[in-house]
């Protein structure tokens, strides 16, 4: 179930850096196929059974650890199919699609996070999931609009900032398997999406703390390398952000997309 999620994942970051049709054809079939796995391992509900938990007022506590972490799977694969419906198709219809995708997989997450804030006793790798599903929402969310946010809010999202800064935070902090997710989303929105749209300042001592970690697990990776050459054009340090730029494009030949990315910064380092 894992492996399929994390070769969906991977599919997914390679469609939206590509924007190519086939790969995002590729990413929505390795979607579905984790989701249809995933689906096997959920709790299944008589009628009389469902209608006795709803009666006694029970949700989450009667699912088994592998039948939570379905759930989890599921949540997660239903927001990649969303987001692969924005960029593939941008007519109404796709809109509301992914729209309904979205509103239900944030919903999923809200009782994830009840459960989770419970008190009950649950593995570090569901709650890290639960971290990065909260934070990612609510920085995501956090980013749009004044009038758009109080639109969303009033039909049930949420986009707090500073929760989904926390969140992703706890979830960075833990040896997990979303922990790297977690930290390239806390990267990302400081290093690029803050200061691109000027949506705040940017939290450059946990930034710097968490590439560092980051860096010492994955010394080679190079999406990390490319953050630490941001980190080092930010604060002025022109020489070294095009040596860790370099070590970047140097480190890979896969993603040549990436490539490109470090080119454009490179270009505005020798300005």
């Amino acid at each position: 179930m894992y492996h399929s999620l994390g070769h969906a994942t991977l599919m997914f970051l390679q469609a939206i850096m590509t924007f190519e049709e086939d790969s995002i054809i590729r990413a929505k079939e390795s979607v579905k196929r984790a989701m249809k796995l995933s689906g096997k391992r959920k709790k299944k509900f008589g009628l009389l059974e469902s209608i006795a938990y709803t009666l006694k007022g029970k949700g989450l506590e009667v699912y088994t650890q592998e039948e939570l972490h379905s759930e989890l799977v599921s949540a997660e694969c239903l927001l990649i199919r969303a987001l692969l419906t924005f960029i593939q198709d941008e007519n109404l219809i796709s809109l509301i699609k992914g729209g309904l995708k979205v509103r239900k997989c944030f919903q999923s997450y809200k009782a994830f996070c009840a459960f989770v804030n419970s008190g009950v006793r649950i593995d570090t790798e569901f709650q890290c999931g639960v971290h990065f599903g909260i934070g990612s929402f609510n920085l995501m969310i956090s980013t749009l609009p004044s009038r758009t946010l109080r639109l969303l809010e009033f039909i049930g999202f949420s986009g707090n900032k500073k929760l989904g800064m926390e969140e992703l935070l706890k979830g960075a902090g833990t040896e997990s398997l979303r922990g790297p997710m977690c930290s390239l989303v806390f990267l990302g929105y400081n290093l690029l999406i803050v200061q691109i749209l000027g949506t705040g300042e940017c939290d450059m001592k946990n930034t710097e703390t968490i590439l560092d970690n980051c860096l010492r697990q994955y010394p080679k990776g190079a999406i990390f390398l490319f953050f630490s050459g941001r980190v080092r054009y930010i604060r002025g340090d022109i020489d070294e952000a095009v040596e860790w730029y370099s070590r970047s494009v140097a480190s890979q030949s896969q993603w040549i997309q990436l490539h490109h990315i470090c080119y454009w910064e490179l270009m505005w380092c020798n300005w």
